[in-house]
């Protein structure tokens, strides 16, 4: 948000100039995300200090006991000093009682006892300053001031009201920025644990197919240790060998993946291909759908364009739509018992992923539930895997939703935006 060229009239002075100004600085902060908003402060920051016709402004926050301020915008060098616990006792005290301190001629502005608060102003090489504390829950939450450097400025009343309607806007977007954070923060514990919860159900699976190839390994070495001894000469033993370090890489692939899945992580968007992600899973979706009497069926479109996603979020999606899917068909004969997963290009710019089953009709009144938080259908369920599973699609900018196959059974459909 550039300061507007030309002009001589000051937003600070002008109301009309002001309200553009407000509007200006609330769009912009509210439409912005992360590192955007700390720029859109810092460029509101510089327009105000610009229009008021000084050099320096500045956002600072108070710690939880308000015994000392710390500068987080600024634009220019700080117009705030950054008093720490016993310092600047005079501006704190000011500040902490809800007063400005309007200081338009430095020194000569300060009372005698501030005898630090001049030390300090020297050093910033500032001239005039004013600051407006703003409070939460009656108590001071953060400090916006604006400093001159070349010359003492007066300031009025209706200075003080606009300048605390800025850094009003200014606290309001961070405690939101940090409602949001903590929101997102608790999204991810919420679906770590989901994720181990769902892998500690398949903790006898897991282990069955692990002790396969651990077993393969075991007979293969033992084998050639006897043929050894019987001086088979070792460019025969080339086939079994090769066996030996297919079922090694097996069993460490399956460790390392069930590793990721397990591991504590924030969400972390990289490009990658869908298919591959879906190839990575397989194991786990094959053992899951062995345990319920079904069988697994990839249709995988070749030549998808990448996505940006977190891998081990979306396996979690696959895991509980191919899990619901597969317990979906308990009630059908083994023989008829399917569950497929298939991606498609639904665009050049988008990437759709289905899981379906071939079980039984689903009734209205759970399918209308479906992604309900805490709607469950089964004895021992939480009710949380489709809640979870839609939230971590939507974080990627993608849609999860439910269909009816006409033959019985559901379709899991999420998109997901291209690369």
């Amino acid at each position: 948000m550039a300061p507007p060229a030309g002009g001589s009239a000051s937003v600070i002075e002008s109301p009309m100039g002001f309200a553009g100004f407000v509007a200006d600085f609330m769009s912009s902060l509210m439409s912005a995300s992360g590192e955007e908003v700390d720029r859109d402060i810092r460029d509101g920051l510089e327009r105000l200090a610009h229009e008021a016709g000084v050099e320096r402004g500045s956002f600072a926050r108070f710690s939880d006991g308000a015994e000392s301020l710390t500068v987080t915008h600024s634009f220019g060098t700080p117009a705030i000093p950054t008093p720490r616990e016993g310092d600047l006792r005079w501006y704190l005290d000011q500040l902490r009682r809800g007063q400005c301190p309007v200081l338009t001629r430095l020194p000569g502005d300060l009372p005698a006892q501030a005898s630090g608060e001049r030390q300090a102003f020297r050093a910033l090489g500032i001239r005039s300053h004013v600051a407006v504390p703003i409070c939460r829950a009656g108590r001071p939450w953060g400090v916006i001031g604006l400093a001159s450097s070349r010359q003492p400025h007066p300031w009025t009343a209706d200075d003080m009201h606009r300048i605390r309607v800025a850094g009003e806007i200014i606290v309001t977007v961070v405690l939101r920025q940090e409602m949001e954070e903590t929101t997102r923060h608790l999204r991810d514990e919420l679906t770590h644990v989901a994720r181990v919860a769902a892998l500690g159900d398949l903790t006898v699976a897991i282990t069955h197919e692990l002790n396969q190839p651990l077993t393969a390994i075991r007979a293969n070495a033992q084998a050639t240790k006897r043929l050894l001894a019987h001086g088979v000469r070792r460019d025969e033993l080339e086939e079994v060998l090769d066996d030996i370090a297919h079922d090694s890489k097996r069993a460490a692939d399956l460790i390392v993946r069930l590793a990721n899945l397990f591991k504590r992580r924030e969400l972390e968007k990289l490009p990658v291909d869908v298919n591959q992600v879906v190839r990575d899973f397989q194991v786990i979706a094959d053992t899951e759908t062995r345990r319920a009497g079904a069988r697994l069926v990839l249709r995988l479109l070749p030549g998808l364009p990448q996505i940006m996603a977190d891998a081990v979020q979306l396996q979690q999606v696959l895991l509980n739509l191919v899990r619901n899917a597969a317990e979906a068909m308990a009630g059908i004969a083994p023989a008829a018992r399917e569950v497929q997963i298939t991606t498609v290009a639904t665009s050049p710019r988008e990437v759709t992923v289905s899981v379906e089953d071939s079980g039984p009709t689903i009734a209205d009144t759970v399918f209308e539930r479906l992604f309900s938080p805490f709607y469950t259908t089964k004895a021992d369920g939480l009710g949380m895997g489709l809640a979870i599973s839609r939230s971590i699609v939507e974080a990627h900018a993608g849609r999860l939703w439910a269909e009816r196959r006409s033959a019985g059974g559901l379709l899991m459909r999420f998109t997901l935006p291209a690369a």
